[in-house]
């Protein structure tokens, strides 16, 4: 699991076994495990705004970011996922294609598992933007966030 999402997912697993004590209590792994994943991708309680006609410009900075790097942070591919959220990500953020919740979790996974392993937080920025935008999206696909836009058509 290391090699596809670097540390972040494993520690995360970790932290969560360790602190869930009775066995079978699926609820309060959810729970720890959210807690760890939020705690080691170093997410901070603080807003941030995410334009969802802007994720595919965050998708191409962030990997375009990432390629310029002589050495990529960490033992893992970091580029080859980077290569690979950019393939999966683009053609929903572009809207040729719809975002199911499999696709959703795979970005989000994808974009804080970056954002963890490129150490720079100017690197960071754009993974957990997209991280956040995927998750706004799938929200208001799934009827969870309310659409805040109004579409006036005007005929002259």
């Amino acid at each position: 699991m290391a090699r596809l999402t670097g540390n972040l997912v494993a520690t995360a697993l970790s932290t969560a076994l360790a602190r869930t004590t009775k066995v079978g209590d699926w609820y309060g792994f959810q729970t720890e495990f959210g807690t760890a994943l939020i705690t080691e991708a170093g997410i901070a309680d603080q807003s941030m705004v995410v334009r969802p006609d802007e994720l595919a410009k965050h998708v191409i900075d962030a990997q375009t970011r990432l390629l310029k790097l002589p050495n990529p942070a960490g033992a893992w591919h970091v580029q080859d996922v980077a290569n690979r959220l950019a393939a999966v990500a683009l053609p929903i953020f572009t809207w040729q294609q719809p975002l199911t919740p499999t696709k959703a979790t795979a970005i989000r996974l994808a974009a804080l598992s970056l954002a963890v392993e490129v150490g720079a937080v100017d690197l960071a920025i754009p993974f957990l933007a997209i991280a956040v935008g995927v998750t706004l999206l799938e929200r208001r696909t799934d009827g969870r966030a309310p659409l805040t836009e109004t579409i006036i058509l005007a005929i002259g």
